[in-house]
């Protein structure tokens, strides 16, 4: 094979239906397993790439991208090599061509090579996310219509250059449109996710200065962040364990798990903590990470080559953390936290949807199956104070209060020196601050994994921020209360009865 690679290379310089005859018989190589790897390096990606310039005929700049595509599957190492080859300029220049099938090409592979976070930021910077945008609006079919919002869903998950270039170029309305008006219907869905990718537009056009300085004086993480699909929250649907030496996996367990997942901090409640007779009590938060780059086809990608998740728990109800901050320490500082026996790989279980995903540990002991129920909508938040840690996706939250005590309950009135749980917010519209110093926007409490905490409403005040740590990844200013000029006399003192843990307040709560 790798001779007849050299020759059908050689051959694509000839021209004409020799070229055309070359190309196709390159596409055909490329889908079978390594010779992908043997065209890179042969060296076929710079002629290539020159057959996408404009003075390439329509139907050979075709089969060159679609060579180019398959060579990208499944590899990020092939996709960074194809940007370094010069591909993105000419692709762009490709959308706006009059011929549907062209389009659909370029549209195609931009899409793929928006998955390597690198290679979107370079697709952004060299102002592609306009063509897209045209391409989705008014493209020659309905498949070049729908990889081109592919290409921009993967841009959105990509990296906050891309979501400002989006934002920048109108991609909001654009998608609000596509989203109730495109056509094919899947272009609909597709614009959706999209759109919940981008950030939302702020509360309140004041934020309060320790606000600000509180994320900018967050510590850099030498962790790598989790892949974009895995974050947000999360419900578990089942887990299965091993139950002989062959591997057999048991009956599956349906006992709720929720989950909230940022770029660096989780929140994983098992079971409500007071509840033993369910069993399993447990749940824990902290640190998470990706590392470990695996073989392609065997790691938490979809197509291959990807990173293994690990997760620290920093807070653990049981068995408890004595020392969390050595466990908050070892995980952040030097990007070689300590060892842990809690590993997953995941690949998708309904396509790429991003929806359903299976996790596996590493020795194949477990299986066990999530659906993300919210994927943050690009709205990331996470905090330490003390022994808290606040974890915000979306319209989800996870809150841990845990010294690593287990004493006696709490008294009346006091907070609990063990506390974890996971819920869902709703906003309950801006209520203004007395004195007109500012707005406090509280989020009322729709389900909680502490059933008593629902119907009230969680507030984090904005005098409060410089008391906590930001973690890298925010996205929020400050997702709870967002407030302008306020002192701290001028701190929310709900009038009704309320609990108070480590700086949140659940206003209402019996």
């Amino acid at each position: 094979m790798p001779l007849v690679i050299s020759r059908e290379l050689a051959n694509l310089a000839a021209g004409g239906y020799v070229a055309m005859r070359a190309a196709t018989a390159l596409k055909h190589a490329a889908m079978q397993p390594g010779n992908a790897g043997a065209i890179v390096a042969a060296g076929g990606l710079p002629p290539l790439v020159a057959l996408l310039h404009p003075n390439t005929a329509a139907q050979l700049q075709d089969e060159a991208a679609a060579v180019l595509r398959a060579i990208c599957l499944g590899n990020g190492g092939h996709r960074a090599a194809v940007c370094d080859a010069g591909a993105v300029p000419p692709l762009i220049l490709l959308l706006a061509s009059s011929a549907a099938e062209t389009q659909e090409q370029a549209a195609g592979l931009l899409g793929s090579l928006a998955m390597q976070a690198a290679v979107a930021d370079a697709i952004a910077r060299d102002k592609g996310v306009g063509p897209l945008l045209d391409v989705c609006c008014s493209g020659g079919c309905d498949g070049a219509r729908l990889d081109a919002a592919n290409a921009l869903l993967a841009l959105a998950a990509a990296s906050d250059a891309c979501r400002r270039a989006l934002i920048e170029a109108g991609a909001r309305a654009t998608l609000d449109a596509l989203q109730r008006e495109g056509r094919p219907p899947s272009l609909q869905h597709v614009a959706a996710a999209a759109l919940q990718r981008l950030p939302v537009p702020p509360l309140v056009d004041t934020v309060p200065t320790n606000v600000v300085e509180a994320l900018e004086s967050a510590p850099p993480c030498p962790l790598e962040p989790v892949p974009g699909f895995l974050q947000g929250a999360w419900r578990r649907r089942y887990i299965r364990r091993t139950i002989d030496e062959h591997g057999t996996l048991g009956e599956p367990s349906t006992a709720p798990v929720w989950y909230v997942q940022t770029a660096h901090a989780f929140v994983d409640v098992r079971a409500r903590h007071g509840d033993r007779a369910q069993g399993e009590t447990m749940a824990f938060a902290g640190v998470i990470t990706a590392a470990s780059t695996l073989p392609p086809g065997a790691g938490s990608w979809a197509f291959g080559g990807g990173k293994r998740v690990s997760w620290h728990a920093c807070h653990n109800w049981d068995p408890a953390v004595a020392d969390f901050e050595a466990r908050w320490h070892a995980a952040l500082a030097d990007g070689a936290p300590y060892e842990t026996e809690d590993i997953g790989d995941f690949v998708p279980v309904e396509a790429w949807s991003g929806t359903v995903w299976r996790e596996t540990d590493p020795d194949r002991t477990l299986e066990e199956e999530w659906e993300r129920v919210d994927d943050g909508g690009g709205r990331f938040f996470a905090a330490r104070r003390g022994s808290a840690l606040l974890c915000v996706a979306g319209d989800h939250f996870g809150f841990v209060s845990d010294s690593g005590e287990r004493p006696a309950p709490s008294a009346t009135g006091t907070a609990p020196a063990c506390f974890y749980a996971v819920g869902r917010v709703g906003a309950v519209g801006e209520q203004q601050q007395q004195g007109g110093k500012g707005r406090l926007v509280p989020w009322r409490i729709e389900m909680c994994t502490e059933e008593a905490l629902e119907g009230t409403t969680l507030i984090l005040p904005g005098a409060s921020a410089a008391e906590w740590t930001c973690l890298p990844g925010c996205t929020l200013m400050w997702p709870l209360s967002e407030a302008g000029d306020l002192d701290d006399d001028d701190a929310v003192e709900p009038q009704e009865a309320s609990g108070h843990l480590h700086g949140l307040v659940f206003s209402g709560c019996v």
